[in-house]
């Protein structure tokens, strides 16, 4: 690793880059929108929701009974079955709960790994009883979350995990070596040591780390610039700078 001035000018595109960042993370969650349903004499109330995290998806379907004063009613009136959609499939699906004799709501879970790129959305599925036969009908759809789960890494021949470092938010998931562009537009990989080489990992470390790098801003130093290699991990290609801040 070799340490040389360099321009600040990075600052604020590498804080925006960040920013960016930060929402790819966020994979997102919502509560759907309510339905009313009314069968049989009966009111009802129900809604959708859906979690999309980094490796799984997740939804809930809900029924309740709206009428006041609230009925009394005979176990299975009516039911719910959670279903995730993927891509417009159906990916996931729980198995149809029904109401227990004089229970006023009934859920449906239903849940699975998620693939990156995919998008998700939830609505399920409920019954009412109208006195003869069942009336069913899809729950309100969610709205549609697209998945960004970590990848899976390639190994080079020295048994080194190499790949793009987009969708991680953990240290301990990152490849051996990172996906960059070096400064002359070349793409590569960088270790994942040395990228993060200083990053303090208590408060105590923080402060003689903030030290130092404000010794080296003292001393004209604003950039630390470590190799970029091929995926083998030995043949460098470019270099790749790291702004002190």
């Amino acid at each position: 690793m070799k340490v040389k001035k360099y321009a600040k000018i990075l600052t604020a595109t590498l804080l925006l880059m960040t920013i960016l960042t930060l929402t790819v993370f966020a994979n997102g969650s919502t509560p759907g929108t309510w339905g009313t349903y009314s069968v049989g004499g009966y009111t009802y109330g129900a809604v959708n929701s859906l979690v999309v995290t980094t490796d799984t998806t997740g939804s809930t379907a809900y029924i309740v009974v709206q009428n006041t004063p609230t009925p009394t009613l005979a176990a299975g009136h009516f039911g719910v079955q959670g279903r995730i959609f993927e891509n417009n499939a159906l990916r996931f699906q729980g198995s149809w709960f029904f109401n227990s004799a004089g229970g006023i709501n009934a859920t449906s879970n239903a849940a699975g790994p998620t693939t990156k790129g995919k998008n998700y959305y939830a609505m399920g599925l409920i019954q009412m009883w109208n006195g003869t036969a069942y009336s069913q009908t899809s729950l309100i759809s969610t709205a549609t979350i697209t998945a960004f789960s970590v990848g899976i890494y390639q190994t080079n021949a020295n048994g080194q995990t190499y790949g793009s470092a987009a969708d991680v938010i953990l240290d301990e998931m990152l490849p051996d070596l990172i996906l960059v562009i070096g400064v002359n537009e070349n793409e590569g990989y960088v270790y994942a040591s040395e990228l993060n080489a200083d990053k303090p990992s208590n408060p105590t470390e923080v402060v003689a780390y903030l030290e130092k790098l404000q010794e080296m801003k003292d001393n004209g130093i604003f950039s630390i610039i470590i190799p970029v290699y091929e995926s083998d991990g030995e043949t460098i290609i470019d270099e790749f700078v790291i702004d002190i801040n």
